[in-house]
């Protein structure tokens, strides 16, 4: 229900309600006929469910409505018509992503129009008309809902570039943040615990010299323990303070030492290294040992009792790495949950360095390979690379609204131009094949026969006569033409011209 009743959906069912009221009302002077009631009614209950899942085809309904009320042979129910096609106009632009709705519907309508205009005999006049009904009861009103909508819709995408920004600065900031931490964690490191080195260091020398009694030892040995504790101290407060930051100054373990450790724990690993990580720079070395550590744990947790293979070499300036280990189920292993974080970490520390990382099963088995460059890559700012892309992403969809609002504004200036040069190739030819000029019906004469009048006739004429016509006289043929005063007139007058045994007998307007 809750669906049902939305933002853009509740006001049609007001108006459909209102509508459906009027129906009800048998008193009421605005319907006229059971038709006009049971048209209404379909109107009201069809209106509000139909915008959301068919814009194209609740449009289309409007312009249907539209042209119900204009060709129509009466207008007793024509404002209702046109409040019931804005209303649906409106919401459907509110709701429709892409201007094709009202393309495709706006197209079909003006054919059928075209197609109503000359079965009606009323040609241009008419078709004009409900050409300017369409454009103001479904076309403006489109347009209206459209432009709102994207200015909602530019709207929250600012609020969401201006979220983005502010998530980046904090992201500066936290990062800052860090790098300080860890500038203190070094600073510490390096001048407050060389000084208690320096200090247990002289409190160890006074305490073994020669000559000092005692006491003076016994102070001495306090002195270099409490110099050793503060020194302990010291490093447990710069572990805290380098947590999150970087370990660019640990030192590297050899991966010969990691291996070896991981197989006297219990792992069944067949390591082959055929790399030099004396030649590496450190930020490689570090990266290819968190590799070879995460790796190792991934198969002691995920793979217990089968042989990890890993396999570490060097080639076109880039270190290679290669981990198979046999899984139970190859069909849950690409999707368990306790593998995927250590994958994103590893991903995340390769993508880094300016590498490649893929995982994935092969032949039932687990394969992890890594690529991970000895030197650096030119240009590369890793401080801000993972949030750019969604800057620009957010960029992107700001300027993509633009577009689209430009073209929703132009789109009913496209339609009239359209509409125009349409009207005009079709004045030109209904003019050119069925128009017939004032000067020559004012040359034609009664009594005149065929074959005179025919060097002033155009090449056809209307066949069907209008509703309003009178009957032709006994014995006599008519036929009719547009009258023609004027380039574009939207006069609905014809010219009747009745033929008795070949000679003019009738010559009239209509």
């Amino acid at each position: 229900m809750r669906r049902l009743f939305t933002r853009e959906n509740t006001p049609a069912f007001v108006v459909g309600a209102v509508v459906l009221i009027a129906v009800m009302v048998e008193s009421t002077t605005i319907l006229s006929s059971a038709t006009d009631q049971k048209i209404l009614l379909v109107i009201a209950v069809t209106l509000p469910l139909s915008l959301r899942p068919l814009p194209t085809w609740s449009l289309a309904l409007a312009a249907g409505l539209v042209l119900a009320a204009v060709y129509g042979p009466g207008a007793s129910s024509s404002e209702w018509a046109f409040v019931v096609a804005a209303v649906t106009s409106f919401f459907v632009g509110r709701i429709a992503e892409s201007a094709r709705a009202v393309l495709v519907a706006s197209g079909a309508v003006l054919v059928v129009a075209f197609a109503l205009s000359g079965a009606s005999g009323t040609l241009l006049s008419l078709f004009v008309t409900a050409v300017l009904a369409l454009t103001f009861a479904c076309v403006v009103p489109w347009w209206l809902g459209a432009f709102l909508r994207q200015r909602r819709q530019l709207v929250e995408a600012g609020w969401m570039r201006a979220r983005l920004l502010e998530e980046r600065q904090q992201l500066a900031v936290r990062q800052a943040r860090e790098h300080e931490r860890t500038s203190i964690a070094r600073d510490m490191h390096d001048s407050l615990g060389h000084e208690l080195s320096l200090l247990a260091l002289t409190a160890g020398a006074l305490e073994v010299a020669t000559g000092t009694d005692d006491e003076t030892r016994r102070r001495a040995a306090l002195v270099r323990e409490r110099a050793v504790a503060g020194m302990e101290t010291l490093h447990r407060i710069v572990d805290v303070l380098r947590s999150n930051g970087d370990d660019e100054s640990r030192d590297v373990r050899p991966l010969e030492e990691l291996i070896a450790e991981a197989a006297r724990s219990g792992l069944a690993v067949r390591a082959e290294v055929r790399a030099d990580a004396s030649g590496w720079r450190p930020a490689t070395a570090r990266t290819v040992e968190r590799l070879v550590q995460e790796l190792l744990a991934n198969a002691a947790r995920h793979a217990p009792g089968r042989t990890l293979d890993l396999r570490i070499d060097e080639a076109d300036g880039a270190v290679r790495i290669v981990a198979r280990n046999p899984v139970a189920d190859p069909a849950r292993a690409d999707t368990d949950p306790r593998r995927g974080y250590g994958l994103i970490g590893m991903r995340e520390r390769v993508r880094v360095a300016g590498g490649t990382f893929a995982a994935g099963v092969e032949d039932a088995e687990f394969v992890v390979s890594a690529t991970v460059p000895e030197h650096r890559p030119p240009g590369r700012d890793d401080s801000t690379e993972s949030f750019h892309p969604t800057v620009r992403t957010a960029d992107e969809e700001r300027h993509g609204m633009r577009r689209a609002h430009l073209r929703t504004a132009l789109l009913p200036a496209v339609l009239v131009l359209a509409v125009g040069v349409a009207l005009a190739v079709f004045d030109a030819t209904t003019t050119s094949q069925v128009g017939l000029s004032e000067r020559a019906f004012s040359e034609l004469r009664i009594g005149q026969s065929r074959s005179e009048a025919a060097a002033l006739l155009p090449a056809d004429h209307i066949d069907r006569a209008p509703a309003h016509a009178p009957a032709p006289p006994r014995g006599a043929s008519c036929e009719y033409y547009r009258a023609v005063r004027q380039p574009f007139s939207l006069d609905d007058s014809l010219y009747r011209l009745c033929f008795r045994d070949e000679v003019l007998v009738v010559k009239e307007t209509l």
